[in-house]
């Protein structure tokens, strides 16, 4: 179901044998944590977007069009309620950093100089929301 569409409500209906009657509809998110800048999910958001967005619905998926009425990405709050959405998250973040200091400084010069991101999906059983919960704590509308 989709309400935020100009004049009306979207209905996408399922065929006898539960699949998408118009072909597949996909919903899928990532959630971050919005009050810890400093935390993974929070730094790599952008990391997690181009992976969400670009690698696994364009590339591996082949997704290429958006639900009539709502936008292919966007934010929760310009997109249209659905009853669940997919979810990947952070697994591991691995960060290298370089040291230096020189004998006329006294100062203690620190570098992020690699990182790697690795991507899984949500918990079984988990959805967008229950991710963001997750993340957001208490902060979770």
């Amino acid at each position: 179901i989709s309400n935020r569409v100009q004049k009306g409500l979207a209905v996408y209906h399922l065929n006898d044998e539960g699949n998408a009657s118009d072909g597949e509809v996909n919903c899928h998110g990532f959630a971050w944590d919005s009050v810890n800048a400093e935390s993974g999910t929070s730094r790599y958001k952008g990391n997690m977007l181009f992976d969400v967005a670009f690698k696994q619905s364009l590339y591996d998926r082949g997704y290429v069009k958006n639900v009539p009425g709502a936008p292919m990405c966007g934010c929760v709050e310009q997109m249209p309620t659905v009853t669940r959405a997919d979810c990947t998250k952070i697994t591991s973040v691995a960060e290298t950093y370089t040291l230096s200091a020189t004998l006329q400084s006294p100062t203690l010069d620190v570098k992020l100089s690699d990182s790697g991101v690795q991507y899984g999906p949500c918990d079984a059983g988990e959805d967008l929301a229950g991710h963001y919960k997750d993340v957001n704590g208490d902060n979770a509308p």
